[in-house]
C-alpha cells in the first residue's frame, strides 16, 4: 500500500509535555510492553507487536474493543523520530503517524503528526488526546497517595475517560452529594448519599431496592488545583478494604482526563466485575458532563470513527 500524498490528506499535529527523559519515551513508544502500559490500558486483551526497526511491522489489536491497528515501521532514528504507516485492521487506507521527541528542560516535548485521508479529523485529535494524556500520566513521577496502591497484593483495574468539562467540575461531581446524585448509579434511583469530604473523612453510597452499598475512607484530596481522590473501597461494613485513585488531568478547552485505579486488598481470579461496574460509572459521569460521543466512545482508540 501506497502511503498518503501530502495533496490528498489532512495533517493532525498534536504536542504533549511528558516528565521523562526522551529515552523514557522512546522505550514506552518502541517495545510492546511499553506500549501496554499506556496505549490502550482500557482493553487488557489488547496485543502489541513493535520491531522498532525500518521494515519492521507494529501493531496493537483487541478482541474486547473489536478494534486493530497496523503498520509497518519507516523511519528510526532514536531516540528523536519514530515515523510509521497506519492502517485499521481489515481497511485499506493507510495513514502516516510521525513522532518527535524533543528535550526541554529535563522534560520530553512529544510531537505527533497524524497525516489521514480520512473524514472526522476531530474525532482522531480526541482519541489522540486521550493516548497522549495516558503517556504522560503513566510515566510521570508517582506521589506518595499512588505508591500505597502497589501495597496492596491484589490485582489492579486501571480505566480512562474523556469529559468535556474543566477539570475543577469534574472533581467537585466526584465529592458534592447533590451532583453525585445526578450520575452515579442513575438506574437506581433510590440511591442515596453520604458524603465528608475531608481527608479522613468518611462516605457510604447505597441502594435499598439494587441491596448495593459502597463506602470508605478520603485517605488524600488534591483539591481543585491538583485534584485527585484516594479512597478505601468495600462493599459494606466488615468486607475487605481495597483502594482506589482517581485522577484529574485538564487537557484544556474545557475538557479532562479521568484516569481511576483500583488496587484489590486480596488476589482474585480476574477484574472482569469491578471493570463493568466502573465502566458504568464513568460513562454515566460522561453522559451527565458531556464528552467526546458520550459513553464508552470516550474511550475510543485514536482516529477510529463510526
Amino acid at each position: 500500500m501506497s502511503a498518503p500524498t501530502e495533496e490528498s490528506t489532512t495533517e493532525l499535529v498534536l504536542t504533549r509535555t511528558v516528565d521523562a527523559t526522551p529515552e523514557q519515551v522512546w522505550t514506552a513508544w518502541t517495545t510492546p510492553g511499553g506500549l501496554a502500559r499506556w496505549w490502550w490500558p482500557h482493553w487488557q486483551d489488547t496485543a502489541y507487536e513493535m520491531e522498532a526497526r525500518a521494515g519492521g511491522r507494529w501493531s496493537a489489536r483487541s478482541a474486547e474493543g473489536d478494534t486493530g491497528v497496523e503498520g509497518e515501521v519507516l523511519t528510526v532514528e532514536q531516540p528523536r523520530l519514530l515515523e510509521l504507516s497506519w492502517a485499521w485492521a481489515g481497511e485499506a487506507a493507510q495513514d502516516r503517524v510521525r513522532v518527535e521527541l524533543t528535550e526541554h528542560d529535563g522534560r520530553t516535548l512529544v510531537t505527533v503528526r497524524h497525516r489521514t485521508r480520512a473524514a472526522g479529523v476531530d474525532d482522531y485529535r480526541a482519541g489522540w488526546e486521550l493516548v497522549l494524556a495516558n503517556l504522560a500520566s503513566t510515566l510521570a513521577p508517582r506521589g506518595p497517595e499512588l505508591n500505597r496502591l502497589d501495597e496492596l497484593p491484589g490485582p489492579q483495574l486501571f480505566l480512562s475517560q474523556m469529559v468535556a468539562a474543566p477539570a475543577a467540575d469534574v472533581y467537585a461531581a466526584w465529592l458534592d452529594p447533590d451532583l453525585l446524585a445526578t450520575w452515579w448509579w442513575p438506574e437506581h434511583p433510590d440511591t442515596r448519599f453520604e458524603i465528608d469530604a475531608r481527608e479522613g473523612g468518611r462516605f457510604r453510597i447505597w441502594s435499598e431496592r439494587a441491596g448495593l452499598r459502597a463506602e470508605g475512607t478520603y485517605l488524600h484530596l488534591g483539591g481543585t488545583q491538583e485534584p485527585a481522590i484516594l479512597m478505601t473501597w468495600a462493599w459494606g461494613a466488615g468486607e475487605q478494604e481495597d483502594l482506589v485513585h482517581v485522577g484529574f488531568t485538564d487537557l484544556g478547552g474545557d475538557s479532562t482526563l479521568v484516569e481511576l485505579t483500583h488496587a484489590m486488598a486480596v488476589e482474585s481470579d480476574g477484574t472482569d466485575s469491578p471493570r463493568r461496574g466502573w465502566s458504568a460509572v464513568l460513562g454515566s459521569l460522561t453522559e451527565r458532563l458531556g464528552g467526546p460521543g458520550g459513553g464508552s466512545e470516550a474511550r475510543r482508540p485514536p482516529g477510529r470513527t463510526g
